[in-house]
């Protein structure tokens, strides 16, 4: 959503207030915004000014908005200095009563939260609207030498939170001795359909003795969130999914840019997420991951990631179209589409080029996986022992219908098929062209 036009929303809300509203300000009327808050009644609105609030505010079922005088100017300075400082004890703002859409928190400084469930934000049973904060500096961590810390920016828990437009960065979820922590920025579980809409999400991460899991964003439990035009970049995870981690949900990520992010950009392990539109790029672990799962993955920039582009892992058959796969490098196999371990996606009118392995299949490669390839241009890949193109190592039975393989190459010291090589596979290959391919003898096709 364009920044101007969404103040322009939220500045007609505040100037259509029902007659019966009223406007609390802090400090002049009420010296803690919590204070403001208990004072307030459905449809109020708690102005606050600029200063440092140490407190823990909660709405308690108030349908209201607390805002800072960016609420009323537009002016994003307030957001930077009008801070509701946790002191490092508990949430700093909790939603757990109910709150609707219409109980809002607005242009804040919001930081040195710590607890076990949203460091920064906790919305449990709850669907409130947050938009226009820095959400920085918080910490999930667990409460016993087992446990986790979950969401560190933020916790949505059965919740369907507005999402939109925020800051958040620098936040952790930690992990004990046989929990990771999970959701560094956010973290969306049991069935907690948010909308997570045009925010940054960086340098978030998870940390501990035991793997955690989304540095950016973790998904969980029957959660299915809206993922759109966010920046996710630069978080890391000691475990999967430095970016976006899906487990037992299938999340809608589209149009986002998510870069640079550890432990791969989206992680799914028995999840479907659809991923459409989306810039993915600069992942030091692959671009996405798919493990038991079947997603749905169109339309993406995958480009420049390390490791792989995409890895289709243990029985998962994503459905991979009309995806730019550029650039990707493997230092084993598989620099642009790697399958394994009975992984059979559809792969359909991708352009994969560019993209390279130290060994084997610098454009796809597949093992023990039967893949179907179909309208694909696979051009300008390379690897070092075989298959530049595409290499396919026992018990693949692709189908292969309608492709172009052209310039893939391969190390000179080397001669095994620069555009298709196989072993121990029965492909079936119809209306395919290969071209300007270099090392043809071997049993390449």
């Amino acid at each position: 959503m364009n920044k101007s036009f969404s103040v322009a929303i939220l500045l007609a809300a505040f100037t259509t207030l029902p007659l019966f509203a009223t406007v609390i300000n802090v400090p002049n009327n009420y010296t803690t915004i919590q204070e403001g808050i208990n004072a307030s009644s459905d449809g109020d609105t708690v102005l606050v000014q600029p200063d440092t609030y140490s407190e823990n505010i909660n709405f308690n079922a108030r349908h209201v908005v607390v805002g800072s005088l960016y609420l009323t100017t537009g002016d994003t300075t307030y957001i930077e200095t009008t801070i509701i400082d946790g002191d490092d004890s508990e949430s700093v703002v909790m939603f757990e009563s109910g709150e609707d859409s219409s109980a809002a928190v607005v242009g804040f400084t919001i930081q040195n939260g710590s607890s076990e469930y949203g460091g920064g934000i906790l919305c449990r049973d709850s669907d409130p609207t947050i938009c226009h904060n820095i959400i920085t500096g918080n910490r999930a961590s667990y409460t016993f030498m087992n446990g986790g810390g979950y969401g560190g920016g933020i916790y949505c828990e059965s919740s369907n939170p507005i999402i939109t437009q925020n800051r958040i960065h620098h936040n952790i979820a930690s992990g004990g001795s046989s929990s990771g922590g999970a959701g560094g920025g956010i973290l969306c579980n049991s069935n907690s359909n948010a909308v997570i809409n045009d925010n940054i999400i960086n340098n978030n991460s998870t940390s501990g003795s035991y793997a955690g899991t989304g540095g950016g964003i973790t998904c969980w439990n029957g959660s299915h969130p809206l993922i759109n035009g966010n920046i996710i970049r630069d978080n890391s995870s000691n475990g999967n999914g430095g970016g976006i981690y899906c487990e037992f949900s299938d999340p809608l990520i589209t149009n986002n840019t998510i870069i640079g992010n550890s432990h791969s950009g989206i992680y799914c392990d028995n999840a479907s997420p659809t991923v459409v539109e989306n810039l993915i790029t600069g992942n030091p672990n692959g671009g996405i991951r798919c493990n038991y799962s079947n997603a749905i993955i169109d339309n993406n920039t995958i480009e420049g990631n390390s490791n792989s582009g995409i890895i289709c892992s243990n029985n998962s058959n994503a459905t991979i179209t009309c995806n730019s796969v550029i650039g990707n490098s493997a230092s084993h196999t598989g620099g642009g589409i790697y399958c394994w371990n009975n992984s059979s996606p559809t792969i359909t009118g991708n352009f994969i080029s560019g993209n390279s392995s130290d060994d084997y299949g610098g454009g796809v490669y597949c093992d023990n996986s039967s893949p179907t390839l179909l309208n694909n241009i696979i051009t300008g890949n390379e690897s070092n022992i075989a298959g530049g193109g595409l290499f396919c190592w026992t018990n693949c039975n692709m189908v292969i219908i309608n492709n172009v393989f052209s310039g893939n190459r391969l190390n000179p010291q080397y001669s095994k098929g620069g555009g298709m090589y196989f072993w121990n596979s029965n492909p079936i290959i119809a209306n395919t062209i290969l071209w300007g391919d270099s090392a043809t003898d071997g049993p390449e096709i």
